[in-house]
């Protein structure tokens, strides 16, 4: 099977871009409240690497008062939406289109942002080889992604089953689904050193007592689920009637149970660059399905 052009897109563009945005407006909060504590404060250029519509990055230079941002993804189309903002803003803002497995823009970068890319990357590690090369002596990666319990619990139902499908799916198009059990190893051969991993499940960008904003994040969950049912069918042989039932009972599962998070942050990594600052790592894990 081919390869799609962009792997993060699952069938209708538009509406993973809908997806991605309520998924953006919830990290962005998080990201505003925790950049100087991981980023220092010497942060005077920031590339955003799978920079999406540059929401991240623009709560990045929210903080960062004056930095200069750069972002770049493969989306063409998010790209001239991120230009359009920065141009309606005054923001010293670049956005280029471009593959992050081939090239990042020129260095260097006081700060370097992934959020949710690597796991959907097909080379990861020449993404991280990438992001070494234009990193300043000093300067910090931060990446927030995926844990592989993404997949659930092992329970058997509906819900269990698809997000294995899910799972199946990114692997079998050349994804890395596992990518926070294969980082250690990735890290370590690109330079970095001191892997830790620490246990961190109250604090994380998904975190909120309010309902409206839990209901949100379990919207976004369920519509990344849901623009993939056809990949999903098509990839593993499986008859679209039985994704569409799996989906309806973990829909169900989420509407009948609106206090329980599809997804929540479960830890944090931190590894040193030698003569560089940490690396902080979030990895993002939806509970199992009821």
């Amino acid at each position: 099977m081919s390869k799609p052009s962009n792997p993060y897109i699952f069938g209708d563009a538009k509406l993973d871009r809908q997806r991605l945005e309520t998924q953006s407006r919830l990290i962005a909060r998080y990201v505003r409240a925790r950049a100087r504590a991981f980023g220092g404060d010497e942060v005077h250029r920031i590339l955003d690497v799978g920079c999406g519509e540059g929401q991240l990055g623009f709560a990045l230079q929210d903080v960062y008062v004056g930095a200069e941002l750069v972002g770049i993804d493969r989306d063409p189309h998010a790209i001239e939406t991120a230009r359009q903002r920065a141009e309606r803003e005054f923001r010293t803002a670049h956005f280029v289109a471009g593959d992050v497995h081939q090239t990042l823009p020129d260095g260097p970068f006081d700060l370097v942002f992934m959020c949710l890319l690597l796991m959907h990357t097909q080379q990861p590690a020449a993404v991280l080889a990438q992001a070494y090369s234009v990193m300043r002596p000093g300067a910090t990666l931060w990446i927030i992604d995926a844990t592989e319990a993404m997949g659930g619990s092992g329970a058997d139902n509906d819900g269990a089953r698809l997000f294995a499908l899910f799972f199946q799916t990114l692997e079998r198009i050349g994804s890395h689904p596992h990518i926070m059990s294969e980082l250690p190893t990735l890290l370590q051969a690109t330079g970095f050193t001191d892997y830790t991993y620490h246990d961190g499940e109250q604090d994380n960008p998904f975190a909120s007592s309010n309902l409206a904003e839990r209901t949100q994040v379990n919207a976004a969950g369920l519509g990344a689920i849901y623009n993939a049912c056809m990949a999903l069918a098509k990839v593993n042989a499986v008859p679209l009637a039985q994704i569409d039932r799996m989906f309806a009972s973990l829909a169900n599962t989420m509407v009948l149970n609106p206090n329980i998070p599809l997804a929540r942050v479960l830890g944090v990594v931190t590894v040193k660059k030698p003569g560089l600052s940490c690396i902080v790592l979030f990895a993002v894990q939806p509970s199992a399905p009821l």
